[in-house]
């Protein structure tokens, strides 16, 4: 071949300004064993280039290989594409890139369309766009390729950013994989200091080591208003730490205004961390949410998986307005399994409405927590495993196993079944207070059974002003409000179950059991509850509803008028409402009450719309309209 089969010999140490003024290089050809391959070998601070394309092509090299640079020390591109194909084969640092190999500058409105891979065991760096990258930053860009790699740090747009590496409104639509660790989407790895924001990854990831992500393998950035949509896969045997956005958020890493819609599957029968957001986080995540599916096969002890989060490690890893959709399954015997986190310190406002399948502490919102407040979970809970210290299955419709904190404001609707410690709220309550919260769903197991908790334990495990109405099923410890309660814990004369639905006259630790639904359905019954600020309830046709999880209406009846006939008048004129109702939430809309009910006779009479609302619905204002029944005319 040309050159002795070498190809083009790279233009080395440029240092000037490059404008290609929109023209294009096709077929570019380098085909070397050295390092510093690409269009320009290496650049300085002083270089600029832009507005040039590679058309088709191939680079090849040991590493610090690019299509358009191989090794940019400073210096600026902008408005410049690569198509040719790059190709890295060192076992150390590959720092291959489609556009560029190594980089601190900056890259701005450029692109790469080539595939690129790392065919060197152990060849660290491999990037759609950028291989290697610190404090620089990489902006309005994007690559297409497909990435592969047979070491750390392979990434859809980017394989390896360290300090000061920033990625802002760009993205990558390949598919991405590697043998080893630190593989995502968009970035392989982003260390401290780094940002990734208005950016999205939408390839298939695929991993056989630790820290697999849709967007990252492993972060510190702070990642703000981005997304990923491929699927993600872990097959190593040991695999840990996966996620639909990303694997690992190490300490100083948090997570914003983001979500993930891919699946997230693990087949290895050992490892921990799985989430269909993170895997595993230090950092916290706000305003954020994924939809799909999470899948374990691990058999580790602690295997932390849930729909959003796997693990929130740390004082720092608070889960606040954020919310999973997608089913989650851990088919192992391993513990801390949810709908939303497997484990989490502090959530609030937040939900999850898939099923969970787990070993043991597993819940509809999360496995094991500190503290829950104005969440809810909705999905079916199923424990499988008796936990091996010898304290049970543990599952409970929001929260399997809860220590020494609180939950409040809170409720749960989902079946839940397991062994020991089951509860249609909260499987195991040790020293913590629950308090405004409630639970609806069908609890099953066999001893230290619950409508709202399974087993209380220590005297600060306390449940006031709360209640159930799930039918609860088991052989012994079985109870309407807490199976088993011990060591001082205790539910208070406040606290309600319906006697009718649970099919239990009894409750373990208190409470108070109300023989008739149509009791449970009166505001009267309700003791020293507050039903200005937390509750709500339509009476004879709800039970009380959380005032959080709702929004406020204003109906108004429309005016009605009727000439004299004689007959008993019924019914209404319609409504009119505040804002756009969802009606779906909605009952009653043709129930109407006041005098008019009934009227006959000529005069003015109140019409009153009667319409209630579910969970999550409405705070009903009615406001009255007038019937006028005006006289029929002489004949």
């Amino acid at each position: 071949g040309w050159n002795a089969g070498l190809g083009f010999s790279p233009v080395s140490t440029f240092a000037g300004t490059f404008d290609g003024l929109g023209h294009t290089i096709s077929n570019l050809t380098i085909n070397r064993t050295t390092t510093y391959v690409g269009l320009f070998g290496q650049t300085t601070s002083a270089a600029v280039i832009r507005n040039v394309g590679l058309v088709g092509g191939s680079v090849k090299g040991s590493g610090f290989a690019g299509g358009l640079v191989g090794f940019m020390n400073g210096g600026t591109i902008s408005n410049s594409y690569s198509s040719a194909s790059v190709i890295a084969t060192s076992t150390g640092n590959a720092f291959a890139g489609g556009l560029v190999g190594y980089m601190s500058g900056t890259i701005g409105n450029s692109y790469a369309t080539g595939n690129v891979s790392g065919t060197g065991a152990g060849g660290k760096g491999v990037g759609g766009l950028v291989g290697y990258m610190t404090n620089s930053t990489v902006s309005n860009s994007y690559a297409t390729g497909t990435v592969s790699g047979l070491g750390d740090y392979v990434g859809g747009l980017l394989g390896q950013g360290a300090t000061g590496a920033v990625i802002r409104g760009s993205y990558a639509t390949g598919n991405v994989s590697s043998t080893r660790n630190n593989v995502g989407g968009l970035a392989g790895i982003d260390s401290t200091g780094t940002e990734i924001s208005d950016s999205h990854a939408t390839g298939g990831v695929t991993g056989t080591g630790n820290n697999v992500g849709g967007l990252a393998g492993q972060s510190s950035a702070t990642i703000t208003n981005s997304y990923a949509t491929g699927n993600v896969l872990a097959t190593g045997s040991g695999s840990t730490y996966v996620g639909g956005l990303v694997g690992y958020s190490s300490s100083g890493g948090s997570i914003s205004d983001s979500h993930a819609t891919g699946s997230v599957t693990t087949t290895g029968t050992t490892g921990s961390g799985f989430g269909g957001l993170v895997g595993v986080s230090w950092g916290g995540i706000s305003n954020s949410y994924a939809t799909g599916a999470v899948n374990s096969a691990s058999t580790d002890a602690f295997v932390y998986v849930g729909g959003l989060a796997g693990q929130m490690a740390g004082a720092g890893a608070i889960i606040s307005n954020s919310y999973a959709t997608g089913n989650v399954t851990s088919s192992g015997t391993g513990q801390n399994v949810g709908g939303l986190a497997g484990q989490a310190g502090n959530v609030s406002d937040s939900h999850a409405t898939g099923n969970v399948l787990g070993g043991t502490y597993v819940g509809g919102l999360v496995g094991y927590s500190n503290s829950v407040s104005n969440s809810y979970a909705t999905g079916n809970v199923t424990a499988t495993v008796v936990q091996p210290y010898g304290i049970g299955t543990i599952a409970g419709g929001l929260v399997g196993f809860v220590d020494s904190a609180t939950i409040t404001k809170s409720y749960a609707t989902g079946a839940v079944s397991g062994i020991v410690n089951v509860g249609g709220l909260v499987g195991w309550l040790s020293a913590s207070a629950l308090s405004n919260s409630y639970a609806t769903g069908a609890v099953s197991g066999t001893s230290n059974v619950g409508g709202l908790v399974g087993h209380g334990n220590q005297a600060g495990a306390t449940i006031n002003t709360s209640y159930a109405t799930g039918l609860v099923t088991g052989s012994s410890n079985v109870g309407g409000l807490m199976g088993f309660a011990e060591n001082g814990s205790s539910a208070s004369g406040n606290s309600y179950w319906d006697t009718t639905t649970t099919g239990q006259s009894s409750s373990s630790g208190g409470g108070t059991g109300l023989l008739a639904t149509a009791l449970m359905k009166q505001q009267a019954s309700y003791s020293g509850w507050d039903f200005t600020s937390v509750w709500v309830i339509y009476n004879g046709n709800t039970y009380p509803l959380l005032r959080p999880f709702m929004q406020s209406l204003t109906v108004t009846a429309n005016d009605a008028g009727k000439v004299y006939d004689a007959t008993l008048y019924s019914g209404g004129n319609g409504q009119s409402y505040s804002g756009s109702p969802d009606f779906s939430h909605l009952y009653g809309t043709t129930n109407f009450s006041g005098d008019s009910q009934g009227a006959k006779n000529v005069g003015s009479y109140t019409l009153t719309p009667n319409l209630y609302s579910d969970q999550q619905g409405y705070i009903i204002t009615p406001v009255s309209g007038t019937l006028s029944i005006t006289p029929a005319a002489l004949t």
